[in-house]
């Protein structure tokens, strides 16, 4: 999918560029672009303003610091000392309508944009790129140690950039930052799996959110394992439905004989017929954590021969050893640790 982006002399030219039979649909087209490049400024100079906050805060806090030396008094308390932090987030936040530590967040980032990769602050301000590439670039090579490693960095993450999607261009920065130094993304790899956990979380109508972070080959195999065996008996209960037993030649239910003459017999998927994959993967998800075995799922017979499949790619000189050849990559997801 190719990007359109354009500075200020080039939306002139996106009708001729563009070239269609339709002039009313190419002046809609440059309008647009303008429109974008003229967002991407104002998000641009935003993210600038918020990475002032963050020398606003160190400016506040080191003079505070100057006059608590003056009166000869002891260093300032960290309570203290975030005060300024505090301030400054509390008035943003006011002002943006959002929570302090969300404009905490946001000035940090902004702040780490800025002054790691102020070439990609400057394009996202002359429209080439937009806020999503400015932001997948920042995060991707913030794992990056050296200055030297980061402008390599961002010179591809540029090119690539002006060219990708947004959501193209988030896998595209990690396995470029990954390539750049692979001992950096191996280290920030580790510590994420360090943070693996599980949670729950209430919600309403008696249901409840359980979250798992996980390794992502991990998590895409557990997901894919579900999805197969909630597509397993899904189909087998199509043919079920089909050759229904419990019909009569013409359609028609067949009732039970004797006492219970006026019971209508359904067939025993009934249930299973009236949900969605989603709730049978849902299903699946439960009866394996809680029995080891899908068994709510009667119509699933089989489902233990299901094993689930992932696709990973890697280069063949790092499999020969060589960190140089570049990172694993898990499709759908982006890099991995090889190992």
């Amino acid at each position: 999918m190719m990007h359109v982006s354009a500075n200020r002399e080039d939306v002139a030219d996106i009708g001729r560029m563009l070239d269609t039979p339709w002039p009313a649909l190419d002046r809609l087209v440059a309008d647009v672009v303008d429109a974008r490049r003229r967002i991407a400024e104002v998000q641009a100079e935003e993210a600038r303003l918020l990475a002032d906050a963050v020398g606003l805060v160190a400016d506040r806090t080191a003079l505070l610091r100057q006059e608590a030396q003056q009166r000869g008094s002891s260093p300032l308390r960290s309570s203290d000392a975030d005060l300024p932090l505090r301030e400054v987030a509390l008035e943003l936040g006011m002002a943006m309508r959002a929570s302090d530590r969300g404009v905490q967040r946001r000035m940090s980032e902004a702040y780490l944009l800025t002054t790691l990769f102020p070439r990609t602050h400057a394009s996202w301000a002359d429209g080439e790129i937009d806020a999503s590439h400015a932001w997948a670039i920042a995060r991707a090579g913030a794992v990056l140690r050296t200055s030297e490693d980061r402008a390599r960095f961002e010179t591809l993450a540029l090119e690539t950039a002006r060219t990708e999607s947004p959501s193209r261009m988030t896998q595209a920065a990690k396995a470029i930052a990954a390539t750049i130094d692979p001992a950096a993304f191996d280290d920030a790899v580790h510590r994420a799996t360090d943070e693996r956990s599980v949670r729950l979380f209430d919600l309403d109508d008696g249901m409840a959110r359980l979250i798992a972070d996980l390794p992502a080959p991990i998590a895409y195999a557990i997901y894919d394992s579900l999805t197969t065996r909630a597509r397993t008996i899904v189909d087998r209960t199509d043919t079920d439905t089909d050759t229904d037993t419990s019909k009569d030649a013409c359609g028609e239910p067949r009732r039970a004989r004797g006492d219970d003459a006026d019971t209508v017999v359904t067939s025993r998927s009934a249930d299973a017929e009236r949900r969605t994959l989603a709730q049978v993967r849902a299903d699946v998800f439960g009866d394996l954590l809680l029995t080891a075995a899908p068994s709510t799922t009667a119509t699933g017979a089989g489902l233990d021969a299901i094993r689930a499949r992932i696709q990973v790619t890697v280069p063949a000189l790092t499999l020969a050893g060589d960190p140089a050849g570049g990172p694993a990559m898990l499709a759908g997801h982006g890099p991995i640790d090889p190992a």
